[in-house]
């Protein structure tokens, strides 16, 4: 059977993908539907894993009795809100200046994915605990405050804007080392032959950028979104799962945590559902016709 040629790429991109496919059916999907089972049932007994049947208590429970949960939820949905932006700005400025380099580039590229590797889970966690980031702000901000010959006002008005940004800055700098190796990735499959016609053409280095290389990554955008959302949202640092873990190891509540465990996940699927929607039309895929 002859296939044609969008059939054929379907047929390998499904081959590529099938060991993540097997994997997560594997892996991942039993355990999610063990935790949307057991967010209906308290645990009797934790050796036995004895169960019962409480139906949508917990999730009663969350909306009507506990204080801390949906407070939670909606400080990270502003953190959100504020560090997507900078982080995904902070990589693709990186990654076109990256570009510009033509020797060391790869160790530029291995300095700003160490962060991946070496901060990640607990030991991120220790390094806020013993005031890195805290220690930087508060160095830059005093630096600051010195040079500022204002009034007390005017000194507040001016600094406060900068130490929320650069108090952010300290931990999305942690956060961009996947983001700018897609970005780099996107900006090397973007053919040469486009910016010679635009020179050619008279356009400036800030033209170019905005008619050919904003559009030519704009799946690298979305790529990179999708990324950063799942990555914040399962950060140890997030108010969220730093609370649904205490709660749940904590007095052993896990058929509350499944619960709150269930709707985080929820929301999160839904967030990533329509940011896919929203951008399907703003994206350009090379050789399309529309």
């Amino acid at each position: 059977m002859k296939f044609n040629l969008r059939t054929q790429r379907a047929i390998w991109g499904l081959i590529f993908v099938s060991p993540w496919i097997l994997g997560t059916a594997l892996l991942f999907a039993w355990p999610i539907m063990r935790t949307i089972l057991l967010s209906f049932q308290d645990v009797t007994d934790l050796m036995n894993l004895q169960t019962e049947w409480v139906g949508l208590k917990h999730y009663l429970e969350i909306v009507q009795s506990d204080v801390d949960f949906l407070p939670a939820l909606a400080r990270t949905l502003r953190d959100l809100v504020l560090n997507v932006p900078l982080i995904l700005v902070f990589s693709m400025m990186m990654a076109v200046l990256l570009q510009g380099v033509t020797r060391g580039q790869l160790i530029l590229r291995a300095v700003f994915f160490l962060p991946v590797i070496v901060a990640s889970g607990g030991v991120i966690k220790e390094v806020i605990r013993a005031g890195a980031a805290t220690d930087m702000v508060s160095t830059t901000i005093q630096t600051f405050q010195r040079a500022t010959v204002a009034s007390d006002i005017q000194s507040t008005l001016v600094v406060a804007p900068v130490q929320i940004i650069v108090d952010r800055l300290s931990l999305i700098v942690w956060h961009t080392g996947v983001q700018i190796l897609l970005f780099t990735a996107g900006l090397n499959s973007i053919p040469e032959h486009l910016y010679e016609a635009a020179r050619v053409d008279g356009a400036s280095p800030w033209e170019s950028f905005w008619k050919i290389t904003l559009p030519m990554i704009s799946p690298v955008i979305v790529i990179a979104m999708i990324y950063t959302y799942v990555d914040l949202f399962s950060d140890p640092l997030n108010p969220v799962v730093e609370y649904i873990m205490q709660l749940t190891f904590g007095p052993l509540r896990l058929g509350f945590g499944a619960a709150m465990s269930v709707v985080y996940f929820a929301l999160v699927f839904l967030l990533v559902g329509l940011t896919l929607r929203m951008m399907s039309n703003a994206v350009f895929h090379l050789g399309e016709r529309g």
